[in-house]
């Protein structure tokens, strides 16, 4: 457990350039609405996944394979995003 949560707390240090996309994409003028947004869904996944996690621990047998898999799946998620869904990175005029 310790060596998988050493690879996921590297892994959030590396997902941090996200907030260079933000920055590179939204409008100049537009640049704290969209840094705005970004925090706000960010903490709210931030409190929803404990909670979630916490119920699936609690309704079940106590394992944490299924989150375990919860996670791991909202990693590729996020990452196929990236690969598929970033296109070419330049500001949006607006």
């Amino acid at each position: 457990m310790i060596a998988i949560m050493c690879v996921a707390f590297f892994a959030n240090g590396l997902a941090s350039f996200s907030w260079v996309l933000v920055t590179e994409i939204a409008p100049e003028r537009m640049l704290g609405v969209a840094g705005g947004v970004f925090n706000v869904f960010g903490n709210l996944a931030g409190i929803v996944v404990p909670i979630v996690i916490g119920y699936m621990i609690g309704g079940g047998d106590g394992s944490f394979a299924l989150p375990l898999m919860l996670i791991a799946g909202i990693t590729i998620g996020g990452a196929l995003s990236f690969l598929f869904l970033v296109d070419k990175v330049e500001r949006i005029e607006a």
